[in-house]
């Protein structure tokens, strides 16, 4: 008669809706709340609580528990809602108030007060829900099915819990890190509840409901729209008059009862009020079991069991979640109306005590996590313990507590165990963590465990088997004493409701109805499905998480086999003392057991593929090298890293990229990405050779070496467990040597072989690539300061590059080009300079906002003095006693501070194109004090060795026509370029490229372009060859000069897998970031900034407005970080250990010899200066006299000792190798590829960050 219509499913699914509230709480909001976005938005970041942990863990439990707070009052209303208004009335009113509260919650926009109230509000309407949705669902469902249909509400609840977790994952993944993030994320649950909300308005009241409030007609309508059947079928007939026939008598009847009147009854009528103690100990075993205890603090639980990292945490929780879902699958479409009740929850609190024992021993004896096979063990342990809570009490106590009640208190028993529940759900929530500190991990285990084995002996006792029994049946299970209830029973052999029934208190199943099926046994498909499951786990065996789901899978296989072998048992018992039965109806198929087995192995599946495709699960391991072994990967040279190597460096390919932060085990994907051809390793050019070694292609080459470091990402709050994962670079000058190869002192040394002292690289910036600089200099670094003796070591500091994390606040590069239209405009070119610099005031203001949304609070831990602690990092990881290295640019700056912050590790180091970063504290102290040489450089430098060279080498020295004879003079030249470039400021000149279509030659792009070229005087031919012929009126080699060094997204290069875009706002935070205490100008300031601008651009037309653009986002900087986490701002002149080398050149145009004077003037003895008189940016420009100063300070540590050494450079620019290469031709026609040489400049502009 019973038969699965549209409107019975459609019931059943929408009112189980009911329980997304809930477990999206669990799953979603939990994980949401670790977002970054969210921690920034309610002051949940660790650094702003200093010194107040507690402080911090207080707002964060306030925060999860108050929606917990709040359900357990809204279980507590829906006693006086839920007869008086009807089942489905409740229901719509508690999701009207529970997505309200959603809403608010979405909305609350940082605003604590309005969160906690929002949290509360929705607690009610999910609190109200858990009693409600159930309750309704019992009350439609047949007896025979009534498990499953109940069940549904669990499946719905932990499918959304599973849910929540992974879409914080994708959010977190792909989303920045902005309030929009964590707003999508709490906000998708209102997508399928309000749908659901909708619908409801079509659905019915239950009959139960109907029949209680005296409207028969309306609940025999109602009931026979459930079961598809015609109001005068006997059946259904008979099911209704047993409903009516209970509501009939006068302790059924609620029609103008009072709820005091209910509770009366509750407390003194004996099986009331045995059924409602029995419902609140099974609410209080389920809760102090460990089961909630455990879902809300689960990435925790797994890092104890051994495993770490940001959306690990999420991964690990989400496959924890999977597990509950997929086997509360099994529960509810195979195991509770077929095992029964009894056996469920049996087994479930043995397997939870079982695994909470084994977790307790663990944790006080193996937690260092030095025994790998215990780790591994207590990791499966936490999920079987998942399958053990998912088909025991996870879903029965919400089954029970709405199947065991009369009518007249069904409503009223249910509620108060659910605002039990609740309470306690509450109280678990908050005391987890404190149980965790004051019993110990082990303790809190413990107490678990002893729970679970008092809840065996309680509820085993206690509760008797209700499945199969009709609701207005159960008062005759609950008629004895209460310690006997495991042995109660209805027999229902002669009751007219048999149709219904799935058997007897004989255990022996009804061959009628939809259940009944082919198989030999009714645990057949319960056994197929769970074998198919184990097949699936045992395919994916070399993964922890499908280990551990094997092991749980092969364990119910065996407990079922144990429970359906004593049910036959029991069976053929019962057939020996009976006649053989009549034979039976025809039999339909088993399509609810198909549908079963198809849907877990289906789900199964997806969850194998998806988490087989996204996550490498395998890595889910907490530990380093030495306890939990990598990948054996041999090679001729040995396998990479080398164990207790803190660098972990392996040999670099042209895919060796440090693994993510958020990786699971980082050492173990980084040991992977190991190639063991050395054939695909970058060696050095060949140095040495030996005889005999023609064969071997590797001999007495260098060998560049990748890995990295990982640093605290905050050094003066301990309390702060982030991590910065510094990218390094190494160019071991000795190379490798093969295994077994003897060393016989002429050879490569044996892997890891390193030199006396290694030269530490940092190439300026800010911003500047030291894996970049490293791999193209090292070797001439490592030659021209120690003979190739050395070692060479480069890092990408903090923010930078590869380094993790890295900072960048546009999606995309070409959304960067795309503003700097707007914004790079220079003052010549702006007809209205307030109103140019309003909207680039504007735009620096809406870039860092894109940066605190996206990075958060990075920016208070970019400043130069925490990089100076990397460094020291660097020099302890190489183990070295003092610190030799050769700093450029910006990284004079960073040399500086790391000096007086740690003058006892102060070894050989050069400081080369000097900065004095007592001017970085002022405000524009960047911009302004690198203006003293750039219009020199351009004048006396550019123009003037143009034309002392001649035109054989300068083509601008050409005269400027044919007829004339007289040389050209240099102010003539200027003259002309400012002619030029003026023409440029009232037109533009049109281009064309291929690569790109049409261009426009402008101003600010091509004085941009000669400032870059200043920096390298190897650049100045092709850059006069390209003004030449753009005074001609040929702008085609101006066109493909300029259309790279205006834009930073290349469409022409190929795409690369996760390539991020550049890290250029890190210029701005790191010279932010060094002068945020700086006296900011009154009102807007943009006042003082238009002078400054102004009298920049006077100073020098050729780097005043490119150095203005870097200091002018400061006007922002502490409108968003406050105050770095470390700044120096002491003195320059501490004792050294040994004196450092400055190197200041006459014509640099970023760093002028006045400072490295006065830098000197303030390190007095514990400096030497070389004044390099040469073109270009540092010491590029080469010079013996340089260089040998440099290499015996490298090599012996002597420095001169007057303070000040003059040294010129070797050639002249526009000369460079003439002498021993003779006179070169300029232009196309003498074979020279201008192109070719500025785009060679361009890739060092890039790498340096000028």
């Amino acid at each position: 008669m019973v038969q699965f219509n549209t409107y019975y499913l459609l019931t059943i699914i929408i009112i189980s809706c009911g329980s997304i509230p809930k477990g999206y709480d669990e799953g979603g909001f939990s994980a949401a709340t670790g977002l970054a976005s969210f921690k920034d938005d309610f002051g949940l970041v660790s650094s702003l609580w200093k010194g107040n942990a507690s402080g911090l863990a207080d707002r964060k439990a306030n925060i999860s528990s108050f929606g917990v707070l709040g359900a357990a009052f809204g279980s507590i209303i829906a006693l006086a809602v839920n007869d008086r208004l009807g089942r489905l009335r409740a229901w719509q009113l508690f999701i009207a108030v529970w997505m309200t509260g959603c809403l608010m919650q979405v909305f609350s926009s940082g605003i604590l007060g309005l969160m906690l109230f929002a949290r509360i509000w929705g607690g009610l309407g999910a609190g109200g829900l858990t009693v409600v949705a159930p309750l309704y669902l019992s009350e439609i469902a047949p007896a025979r099915s009534r498990g499953m249909v109940v069940s549904i509400y669990m499946v719905v609840l932990l499918s959304f819990l599973t849910l929540g977790f992974f879409i914080n994952y994708a959010a977190n993944a792909t989303l920045a890190a902005t309030r929009m993030q964590y707003r999508l994320v709490i906000a998708i649950p209102l997508i399928p509840v309000g749908l659901a909300f909708i619908a409801s308005f079509f659905l019915d009241d239950t009959p139960r409901w109907l029949a209680s409030r005296d409207r028969g007609d309306e609940a025999l309508a109602v009931l026979a729209k459930l079961r598809h059947a015609d109001p005068s079928d006997h059946a259904l007939a008979t099911e209704y008059d047993e409903i009516h026939e209970q509501i009939r008598t006068r302790q059924q009847i609620l029609a103008d009862s009072s709820t005091w009147a209910i509770i009366k009854d509750i407390a003194t009528i004996p099986t009331y009020r045995t059924r409602f103690l029995l419902g609140a100990v099974m609410q209080t075993v389920a809760q102090w079991s460990g089961g909630n205890g455990i879902t809300y603090y689960i990435p925790e639980i797994f890092r104890y069991a051994g495993v770490v990292g940001d959306n690990t945490s999420l991964i690990t929780s989400g496959a924890y979640g999977a597990v509950k879902l997929v086997f509360t699958m099994i529960f509810t479409w195979g195991l509770v109306d077929v095992f029964g009740r009894r056996r469920c929850f049996m087994t479930g609190l043995f397997l939870q005590c079982i695994t909470h024992v084994y977790m307790a021993i663990y944790m006080a004896i193996w937690i260092d996590g030095t025994n790998k096979p215990a780790s591994d063990a207590a990791i499966a342990s936490v999920f079987i313990y998942a399958v053990g809570w998912s088909i025991g009490l996870c879903t029965v106590q919400y089954l029970y507590g709405t199947e065991i009640y009369p009518t007249r208190i069904r409503s009223v028993s249910y509620a108060s165990n659910m605002a039990l529940h609740w309470f306690f759900q509450f109280a678990v929530v908050r005391v987890t963590p404190n149980m965790f500190v004051s019993l110990n991990v082990w303790g809190a285990y413990v107490f678990w465990a002893c729970v679970c084995g008092a809840g065996l002996v309680i509820l085993g006792l206690w509760a008797p088997e209700t499945k199969g029994i009709p609701m207005e049946k159960m008062e005759e299970l609950f008629s004895g004493r209460w310690w006997m209830g495991w042995r109660a029973s209805v027999d229902l052999a002669s009751s007219e409701t048999k149709p219904f029934g799935r058997g007897d208190s004989s255990g022996e199943e009804s061959k009628e109805g939809a259940f009944t099926h082919d198989r030999k046994t009714d645990g057949n498909v319960v056994a197929n499905v769970i074998n198919v499951l184990g097949k699936f786990s045992f395919a994916s065996s070399s993964s922890l998480y499908y280990k551990s789901f094997n092991a749980s899978a092969w364990m119910c296989v065996c407990l079922n086999s144990f429970c359906t072998t004593k049910a036959n048992m029991e069976k053929k018992q019962v057939a020996e003392t009976r006649p053989p039965p009549s034979p039976p109806p025809p039999r339909r198929t088993g399509m609810r057991g198909r549908l079963m087995l198809a849907g877990a192995v289906l789900l199964v599946g997806l969850c194998n593929i998806y988490l087989r495709k996204n996550f490498r699960l395998e890595q889910i391991r907490r530990g380093d090298l030495a306890s939990h072994p990598v990948p054996v990967r041999e090679s001729p040279f040995g396998r990479f890293p080398l164990p207790k190597d803190p660098f972990r460096l392996i040999p670099c390919t042209n895919a060796t990229i440090p693994p993510a932060l958020d990786d699971a085990h980082p050492e173990k994907t980084w040991a992977s990405s190991f190639d063991p051809d050395p054939s695909n390793w970058s060696w050095g050019n060949k140095t040495v050779s030996v005889d005999g070694d023609d064969g071997d292609p590797f001999s007495g080459r260098g060998i560049y070496l990748c890995g990295y470091l990982e640093v605290p990402l905050d050094y003066t709050n301990k309390s702060d467990d982030r991590i910065v994962r510094l990218a390094i670079i190494k160019y071991q000058v000795s190379g490798l040597a093969r295994v077994g190869e003897p060393d016989n002192g002429t050879r490569n040394p044996p892997p890891g072989g390193r030199s006396e002292r290694t030269i530490v690289l940092e190439p300026g910036g800010p911003g500047g690539s030291g894996t970049s600089y490293g791999w193209r200099v090292s070797e001439q670094v490592t030659k021209r300061l120690s003979d190739g003796k050395f070692d060479v070591l480069a890092w990408d500091p903090r923010g930078v590059n590869i380094t993790r994390p890295s900072i960048s606040c546009f999606p995309y590069d070409v959304d960067r080009d795309h503003w700097s239209m707007l914004t790079g405009q220079y003052l010549e070119v702006s007809a209205n300079v307030t109103r140019q610099l309003e909207i680039s005031d504007a735009m620096n203001d809406a870039i860092f906002q894109a940066c605190w949304e996206t990075h958060g609070d990075l920016g208070r831990f970019m400043g130069t003095a925490i990089v100076s602690r990397d460094l020291e990092e660097i020099r302890k990881a190489l183990g070295e006693d003092e610190l030799t290295g050769y700093l450029v640019s910006y990284g004079t700056g960073i040399g500086q501070t790391y000096a007086n912050m740690f003058p006892d590790s102060v070894g050989r180091i050069i400081l080369d194109g000097t900065e004095y970063v007592r001017d970085h504290r002022e405000l524009g102290g960047f911009g302004w004090t690198a203006l003293d040489n750039g219009t020199d450089a351009w004048y006396d430098g550019f123009l003037g060795e143009c034309l002392n060279a001649g035109p054989d080498h300068c083509v601008l020295a050409k005269p400027d026509s044919s007829s004339s004879t007289e040389p050209i003079v240099l102010k003539d030249l200027d003259k002309r370029m400012m002619s030029l470039f003026t023409s440029l400021i009232d037109r533009p000149v049109v281009g064309y490229t291929k690569e790109s279509g049409p261009s426009l030659v402008t101003y600010s792009v091509l004085v941009a372009a000669i400032y870059s070229a200043l920096y390298n005087a190897q650049s100045w031919p092709a850059l006069a060859q390209m003004l030449y012929e753009l005074e001609q009126g040929n702008s085609t080699l101006a066109a493909a000069f300029l259309e790279r060094q205006a834009w930073q997204y290349d469409p022409t290069l190929p795409a690369t897998p996760n390539k991020r875009p550049s890290s250029s706002e890190l210029t701005f935070i790191v010279i932010c970031a060094d002068s945020y205490d700086a006296p900011l100008p009154p009102g807007d300031g943009l006042a003082y900034w238009e002078s400054l601008w102004i009298n920049m651009t006077a100073q020098s037309w050729v780097a005043g407005n490119p150095r203005f653009s870097d200091v002018f986002p400061c006007q922002h900087f502490t409108k968003y970080w406050p105050e770095p986490a470390d700044v120096y701002r002491g003195d320059l002149n501490h004792t050294l250990k040994n004196p450092i080398l400055l190197i200041a050149e006459t014509y640099d145009p970023a760093t002028p010899l006045r400072n490295g004077r006065r830098l000197l003037d303030e390190m007095g003895r514990n400096a030497r200066l070389i004044a390099h008189h040469g073109y270009g940016h540092s010491s590029r420009d080469t010079s013996d006299c340089t260089d040998s100063i440099a290499k015996r300070y490298i090599l012996e540590g002597t420095l001169p000792e007057e303070a000040e050494t003059a040294c010129y450079a070797n050639e002249k620019p526009y000369l460079y190798g003439v002498k021993e290469k003779g006179v070169r031709a300029t232009g196309a026609d003498g074979g020279w590829d201008p192109v070719g040489a500025w785009r060679e400049h361009q890739r060092e502009v890039a790498y340096l960050r000028l």
